[in-house]
């Protein structure tokens, strides 16, 4: 150091002294302690686990300096990592008004509610259905595809599989955000075609519900769901505009099309006819070949589920350009009879002044001819008087000759 205290420029190695020696010990035991779990294989208060150990054993020890909340935290994420089941090959696409929400299913869990909500979506059941029910950090519910507010009418076929009851298939997987329970009334075995998507922890449902699936893609699209304005009724808090499911298909998980299913309800991924798949198909597609091209049937269903999407969009646009017209005819109405008061108030005014004229103009009459009348008057007593001034004049003449002569 400088006399003044300040560190100097150092231009070369500095010679090893006491001081550096300790600081070398220091940063060596410490070196060692961080290496003494690998090499004795545990460290004060934690222990590594073993081969025939499980880790939730491990889970539940607490290691020092460990809080509560921490360790219950990493002892869920164990559980979850232990528990997580495995997914599907089929992925489920619901559009809408918010975004895309992708589906999976666990067909090892709960294999009879995942094939029934899966043939239900290949179906087209939940295609114009709606999002009931959204409870901020508890769930969001989709709606019974029965149910009345679905704007598409059933199939029969559709029918058939929605009035279907499902079993009980409870299990260990947890209740977390993201995970697809089954609705169901007071009996287990209840379950028709509501589902939830849950939007936080729901431990109390935990073995009382069936566990189905979960949200793989459009966790972001729930999030906006909960900022919606919600009212409460009854039990339920549901959202004060109606969420509607636009559209559904489904994939592979690489995003090929799957799931052909006629309008009568059979599978169609296997069918190698070219005759049965137009028999139940329907459709107005000819034959390029004797063996139908797949993709182009996934194609066209992909199609035609968007060209229900866009029903629904056009559908949707007309009923408000329909209420938007009326609202605008109803105010054009009220303006027409403001107007027809206007124009009534004005022909009466004008009825009153054309009488006030009239009456003005009679009198204008009369007292012209009051006028004509007092001048002819006032003629005759002109003339009447220069008539009585001449007599009288006369008569002076005659009393004047009269005075001369006498």
């Amino acid at each position: 150091r400088e006399s003044n205290g300040r560190v100097a420029p150092t231009t070369c190695p500095r010679p090893v002294t006491m001081h550096a020696r300790r600081g070398c010990a220091a940063w060596l035991a410490v070196a060692l302690l961080c290496a003494w779990p690998s090499l004795a294989g545990s460290s004060p208060g934690v222990r590594s686990p073993s081969a025939s150990e499980p880790l939730s054993a491990m889970a539940k020890e607490k290691p020092l300096g460990v809080s509560e909340a921490s360790l219950s935290r990493r002892h869920l994420l164990v559980q979850q990592q232990q528990q997580k089941p495995q997914l599907g090959r089929e992925r489920v696409h619901m559009q809408t008004p918010y975004g895309e929400i992708v589906l999976a299913f666990y067909p090892e869990v709960a294999p009879i509610t995942a094939a029934h909500i899966l043939k239900l979506f290949k179906l087209g059941g939940y295609d114009t259905n709606h999002v009931f029910r959204v409870d901020k950090g508890f769930v969001a519910q989709v709606a019974a595809v029965d149910g009345w507010n679905r704007k598409a009418k059933l199939s029969p076929a559709q029918q058939q599989e929605a009035a279907k009851k499902v079993p009980a298939e409870f299990s260990d997987v947890p209740h977390v955000r993201g995970t697809l329970s089954m609705g169901r009334y007071e009996d287990p075995d209840s379950g028709t075609s509501s589902f939830s998507m849950l939007l936080g922890r729901a431990q109390h449902l935990d073995h009382q519900y069936t566990v189905f699936g979960e949200v793989v893609e459009g966790l972001d699209v729930l999030a906006k769901l909960e900022t919606l304005e919600t009212k409460r009724e009854g039990i339920f808090v549901m959202p004060k505009e109606r969420i509607p499911i636009e559209s559904t298909y489904v994939t592979d998980e690489s995003g090929n099309m799957l799931g052909l299913v006629s309008p009568a309800g059979d599978d169609l991924s296997g069918a190698d006819n070219c005759g049965d798949r137009d028999e139940l198909l329907q459709a107005n597609v000819c034959c390029l070949s004797q063996r139908r091209d797949e993709r182009a049937l996934q194609l066209m269903l992909h199609d035609q589920s968007l060209g229900v999407y866009f029903a629904v969009s056009l559908q949707k646009l007309l009923e408000d350009s329909m209420d938007q017209l009326k609202a605008d005819m109803q105010h054009a109405t009220v303006q027409a009879g403001a107007a027809d008061e206007e124009l009534s108030s004005s022909k009466l005014k004008i009825e009153q002044l054309s009488s006030a004229l009239l009456r003005c103009q009679q009198q204008s009459e009369e007292t012209a001819s009051v006028k004509t009348l007092m001048i002819a008057v006032s003629f005759l007593l002109l003339a009447l008087l220069c008539m009585v001034m001449a007599y009288c004049k006369t008569r002076i003449v005659r009393v004047d000759a009269g005075k001369q002569e006498v």
